[in-house]
């Protein structure tokens, strides 16, 4: 396990190091998505056995009260992501409501789904 963490350390220091300013959302998120492809395969050589799951909660955020000019949202989504096995949390639109973004295989969304 020292292992795992020792080679995220390093990842993370070489990441600043090389991409600390100037990137666009566009190239920051590709790069997220790939240091998430890359830590995946490596947990994945260590322990066969490991099942990575991402969760994000963006709630709390005003999104639902944006304006743009044409008054406020009806809805708020998020990008659709290719990153498999993430849930996203976000305020709905009901007070005190919680929507979640969720992508997964699909044998296990449909085990999702069923319950």
């Amino acid at each position: 396990m020292k292992s795992i963490a020792a080679a995220l350390k390093n990842a993370a220091a070489g990441f600043f190091k090389k991409f600390g300013n100037g990137l666009t959302a566009d190239k920051c998120y590709l790069l997220i998505c790939e240091s998430i492809e890359a830590e995946t395969k490596m947990i994945r050589e260590n322990k066969s056995e490991i099942e990575v799951y991402r969760c994000s909660s963006l709630c709390r955020y005003p999104f639902n009260e944006m304006n743009f000019g044409l008054g406020k949202p009806i809805w708020v989504g998020m990008f659709n992501s290719k990153i498999k096995n993430t849930f996203i949390l976000m305020d709905s639109l009901k007070p005190g409501g919680i929507e979640a973004l969720v992508t997964l295989e699909k044998d296990k969304m449909a085990i999702l789904e069923k319950d």
